[in-house]
C-alpha cells in the first residue's frame, strides 16, 4: 500500500509543532490498525448460507408454548414476603426547626423574585 503525503498549507505553528510531536504515535496507531484488517483479512469467513449444517440459534417466536413462563426464575425465596399486602399509616411527623428555616428562606426568596 502507497502512502501519500499532502502538504497542509495554513496550518499554525502550534498545529505543526502538535504534528511532530504525535507523528511517532499516530504512525504506530495506524500500524495496529493495517495489522488488524490484515488479521481479519486472512482469517476465514463465518458461511452464513442456508447450510444444513450450519447451528443457526433457535427463534422462541416461532414455538412461543415452548417457553416455560410459569417457571419462577427470580430467586425470591429469601424474601420474606407475606401473601397480603400489609397497609402501613404514614405519621405526618411536625417540622423541626431546621424544615421551618428552609421554608422560611424559600418563601423570601419567592417574594424577592
Amino acid at each position: 500500500m502507497t502512502i501519500t503525503k499532502f502538504p497542509v498549507r495554513g496550518a499554525s505553528r502550534f498545529e505543526i509543532i502538535r504534528r511532530t510531536i504525535y507523528r511517532a504515535r499516530n504512525n504506530e496507531t495506524l500500524a495496529r490498525m493495517h495489522q488488524r484488517h490484515a488479521i481479519a483479512r486472512s482469517q476465514p469467513q463465518p458461511n452464513h448460507s442456508h447450510n444444513p449444517t450450519n447451528n443457526l440459534p433457535e427463534n422462541v417466536l416461532d414455538n412461543p408454548t415452548s417457553m416455560d413462563l410459569d417457571k419462577d426464575t427470580d430467586d425470591e425465596s429469601d424474601l420474606d414476603m407475606p401473601e397480603t399486602p400489609v397497609w402501613i399509616d404514614l405519621v405526618e411527623e411536625e417540622p423541626d426547626e431546621i424544615n421551618q428555616l428552609i421554608a422560611a428562606d424559600r418563601e423570601r426568596h419567592r417574594q424577592r423574585a
